[in-house]
């Protein structure tokens, strides 16, 4: 993390990807599927702490939807850094985890 970006802050895009194979099919109840809002609890309590490294994030954040949901078999977890504060870079800068 940037001086600039401890005193001005940033903005950022996660995006979460999850693949799972479901007990029985058609999936009917929440209990028979992945709560979203779980997983949305993951990522803010990571996006919360100050951290230097996007990689750390992202590390931290697939580690936990691991550990609390083990019927996911592969997923995807992505940062971007809306504003990269680097001279003369316009777009964003993106770090991403696949498993």
């Amino acid at each position: 993390m940037y001086k600039e970006e401890q005193i001005l802050g940033n903005d950022f895009v996660v995006d979460v990807i999850l693949h799972f194979m479901p007990a029985a099919f058609p999936v009917k109840e929440l209990q028979q599927t992945l709560n979203y809002e779980q997983v949305f609890a993951i990522v803010q309590q990571h996006m919360n702490i100050p951290t230097p490294l996007l990689e750390t994030v992202v590390g931290n954040i697939v580690a936990q939807i691991q550990q609390q949901f083990p019927q996911v078999k592969a997923g995807m977890v992505s940062i971007a850094k809306m504003k990269p504060p680097v001279k003369g870079w316009e777009g964003n800068v993106v770090v991403s985890f696949n498993w």
